[in-house]
């Protein structure tokens, strides 16, 4: 019988829970970035730079590279929310929907006449991925504008875009403008309590305009079944992981952005994020398969659904921190 706790179940190998856990105490000295060390395994110790976190992949296999099409679900979680960014996010805690929405890409913003009118002024200083044909340069205001506006085959009723995306012009009415280098003004049809909401949805994150155009002439190397970004070396953003490989039906594998612009927002040390080196997915569909992995030591995470079964073995190991959602 398949068991869900509550929403859910994550599954951690307890090296990575301490490391985890680590991550949101004291913080002492750390390594610097890049030196291959791996993370911290004492709970209460400064956290570390370097290691692999190995992750499972499961749900639909990943129709496409931009995250316009696809939302966020199944593998691509695993990119979309690691390679984009988003303008404004949920707060990284447990009582991140009680909690008020925090800037990602912008500094701030403001409404001037009550929930109508929205104006963002875009974070200094952040660069999309070191990749061709975008090659570190700065993001600006017209990159939000065209993700949200001009992306190829934008419509308000194309079936292809998801809902968020769509929304701007179905629900809201919504006017997108640059207005200056670092300036998004987005203007209602009428004031709304919820846009934000919408914006801060994590199926809104915004790929590379030239990326996107590049990929007309792509091949789509890896099969996949999507429409446009399809070639996983156009999978550009400006999130902490570059998206170095993927294989279609087995998992791909992300590296550290040395360029991100974020730091560690929980223990508020400056700390450049992220901590890892790289992360790896595998695609594993097969509950089985995933406990197999887990006790063999292939695998560092795991969820959501499992079976009295594998709860049983798992706990059983005596290796692994449950985290039920």
């Amino acid at each position: 019988m398949m068991k869900q706790f509550g929403k859910g179940i994550i599954v951690l190998s307890l090296s990575v829970f301490s490391v985890l856990v680590a991550a949101g105490c004291g913080a002492q000295q750390q390594a610097a970035p890049g030196s291959g060390s791996s993370p911290s395994t004492t709970v209460g110790a400064a956290p570390q730079y370097g290691g692999v976190l190995r992750m499972r992949a499961g749900g639909q296999e990943l129709p496409s590279y931009d995250p316009r099409q696809t939302g966020v679900s199944g593998q691509s979680y695993h990119i979309h929310g690691l390679v984009y960014s988003q303008l404004l996010r949920r707060p990284f805690n447990k009582n991140a929907f009680a909690s008020p929405l925090v800037c990602e890409l912008c500094e701030k913003w403001e409404t001037p006449d009550g929930g109508k009118t929205y104006v963002f002024q875009i974070r200094q200083g952040i660069k999309w991925h070191d990749k061709a044909p975008l090659n570190g340069r700065a993001l600006t205001a017209e990159d939000i504008r065209w993700v949200l506006t001009d992306g190829e085959g934008f419509d308000s009723k194309n079936p292809k875009f998801v809902k968020q995306f769509n929304d701007l012009t179905r629900v809201y009415g919504a006017k997108v403008q640059a207005t200056g280098p670092s300036t998004l003004t987005i203007t209602l049809k009428e004031a709304s309590a919820d846009f934000l909401t919408t914006m801060a949805n994590p199926n809104v994150t915004y790929p590379a305009k030239e990326a996107v155009e590049a990929s007309k002439s792509s091949t789509n190397p890896e099969g996949l079944i999507g429409l446009g970004l399809t070639d996983s070396k156009l999978a550009i953003g400006t999130g902490p992981f570059l998206l170095k490989e993927y294989t279609k039906g087995v998992g791909g594998t992300l590296v550290r952005n040395p360029n991100y612009f974020l730091t560690d927002q929980v223990l508020k040390n400056g700390n450049k994020l992220p901590y890892l080196d790289e992360v790896q997915f595998l695609f594993l569909l097969d509950h089985r398969t995933r406990t197999a992995a887990m006790l063999a030591g292939q695998l560092d995470e795991s969820g959501i659904y499992l079976d009295d079964t594998d709860v049983e073995q798992l706990k059983a190991a005596g290796q692994f921190e449950f985290d039920e959602a």
